[in-house]
């Protein structure tokens, strides 16, 4: 199931980052704060602070005055992906492009790592990012 909490706060990410704001205070959990940590190793964020123990500051990252997280798209009908629409996409234009995050029986995976590793899952869809 969709944690709703991690997912209007990836919205208010892309609203902040459209918006050319410098950072977002949102509240957190700890998936949120493992998508940020996602986020900032692939450097689609500067950083992120606590502020409190509700609230979490995160600094956006801009390249050319266009925010890097303004591309974050969700998958709105059916989160849930199996494995053979996995592979389709694999075969396709969108697998290069595109970076999917899914969270999986192994945790959270992009599509890229479930190839990598021989896994033959579907998953929960949380983002994809259109590089």
């Amino acid at each position: 199931m969709l944690n709703y909490l991690v997912y209007n706060n990836l919205i208010g990410l892309k609203n902040s980052s459209l918006a050319n704001k410098i950072f977002v205070e949102l509240y957190y959990n700890n998936i949120f704060i493992f998508i940020l940590n996602f986020l900032y190793r692939k450097g689609f964020i500067l950083g992120y602070v606590y502020n409190n123990y509700k609230k979490v500051r995160i600094f956006l990252k801009y390249y050319k005055d266009k925010g890097l997280l303004s591309n974050l798209c969700f998958y709105k009908n059916k989160p849930y992906i199996s494995f053979k629409a996995l592979k389709y996409i694999r075969r396709s234009y969108y697998y290069e492009n595109y970076l999917y995050f899914l969270s999986t029986s192994f945790g959270f995976l992009t599509l890229r790592d479930i190839f990598f590793y021989n896994y033959s899952l579907g998953g929960i869809l949380y983002f994809y990012l259109v590089s």
